[in-house]
């Protein structure tokens, strides 16, 4: 595994060295750079995803993007920029001793996300926005994220006075307009 994480570290990649019971064994440079001031909650996602890997699919706490029996991809967000698309695989055999290595990369910022934020709106608010700016009705909009549609139309009026519109028709444009930036 040293070897590895040599290599590693001669080309500039940031990666990140876990016992399979989640411990953080080793920290790159080049990860410690790329996960800023988010490192303790992002350390915690990613101990987290060595426990996952090590136990394997049936036992995994955080959704992987793409999973094999000793090997998960996922994405953690990050609060400053963009997300980290993480790939973890363990190494050696699969027993208390072997690790997880876990190398990062990093997704750019969604534009959309950015000003969502800079917005204020909240996660399920940009839910709503997102589902409503596809032109589905708020009844259909609760019924996909398993709320009531008062709640829905709450969760709307309040996307609708953030953003300063005021019909799905204007969201849409709106949404549209984003996309194109």
């Amino acid at each position: 595994m040293l070897a590895l994480a040599t290599i590693l570290t001669e080309f500039g990649l940031p990666y990140i060295r876990a016992s399979v019971r989640g411990e953080i064994l080793e920290v790159s440079p080049a990860a410690s750079r790329q996960m800023g001031g988010d490192e303790p909650q992002v350390l915690r996602e990613l101990a987290e995803l060595a426990r996952d890997t090590a136990a394997g699919p049936r036992h995994w706490r955080i959704p992987p993007q793409r999973a094999s029996p000793r090997a998960a991809e996922a994405r953690i967000g990050l609060r400053h920029c963009g997300a980290l698309k993480v790939r973890a695989v363990q190494i050696g055999s699969p027993d208390a001793d072997s690790e997880i290595l876990m190398v990062l990369s990093p997704e750019p910022p969604d534009p959309m996300r950015r000003l969502f934020e800079a917005r204020q709106l909240t996660g399920r608010e940009r839910e709503i926005a997102s589902l409503l700016s596809t032109g589905r009705a708020i009844p259909e909009v609760a019924a996909d994220l398993a709320i009531s549609v008062h709640t829905a139309k709450r969760h709307t009026e309040r996307v609708y006075a953030k953003l300063g519109i005021h019909s799905r028709a204007e969201l849409a444009r709106w949404m549209g307009e984003l996309s194109q930036v």
